[in-house]
């Protein structure tokens, strides 16, 4: 999807095809690395984000890489897009009178840490975007799935993620796919996502 276009730019685009098609991946493709367009892309539903100017071998590897679950988001980009998501969130919350759930600690901890997390139920009183059905969908998630998708949200990657819960890098990709597919969404993307808007991280 590119994000410049006419009649309707690919913002607008995503958000409806993600409304109507939620499993269905999108990936935009864009001139410049503009933090401001990407951080709109990931809430408004994409997987992540390729250059014009890359190179076809690297566009279908991003594109292999997105039907896999996988981002084609550079990982510190990523990192800060889903810190700054939790911040707007944190911050909506405090507005209204919520609770502080979100601070600057979102992209630390390890293996077995809990800071910065809530257990399902607190997702559920906080209810999320998706209401109830959200709430069930993460207390879906077993207690390994919830560690992995935490970890995931920090912006690790599947390695970065076996390595800290001291497991193979196969049973991380399978501990992913059971996240997206529990979760109802098209990729790794959009579960880290999901995850700060039930108010897990």
């Amino acid at each position: 999807m590119d994000v410049r276009m006419p009649v309707m730019d690919g913002l607008e685009a995503t958000r409806r095809i993600k409304e109507e098609m939620p499993q269905v991946s999108v990936v935009m493709v864009t001139m410049h690395e503009n933090p401001d367009y990407l951080f709109e892309a990931i809430k408004a539903g994409a997987a992540g984000y390729v250059l014009k100017d890359t190179s076809g071998e690297r566009l279908l590897r991003a594109v292999r890489r997105t039907l896999e679950g996988d981002s084609p988001l550079n990982q510190e980009l990523a990192m800060r897009l889903l810190v700054r998501l939790a911040r707007e969130r944190d911050e909506g919350e405090t507005r209204e009178g919520g609770s502080q759930g979100v601070g600057d600690e979102a992209g630390s901890g390890g293996a077995g840490s809990d800071q910065g997390v809530r257990a399902p139920e607190a997702a559920r009183e906080a209810g999320g975007a998706g209401g109830k059905g959200e709430a069930d969908r993460i207390e879906a998630l077993t207690p390994r799935e919830i560690e992995v998708l935490t970890l995931l949200s920090q912006g690790q990657t599947n390695p970065q993620i076996a390595q800290n819960l001291m497991v193979s890098r196969g049973t991380v990709k399978i501990h992913v796919q059971h996240i997206i597919s529990k979760l109802g969404v098209s990729d790794r993307t959009q579960a880290a996502v999901r995850a700060i808007e039930a108010g897990m991280i």
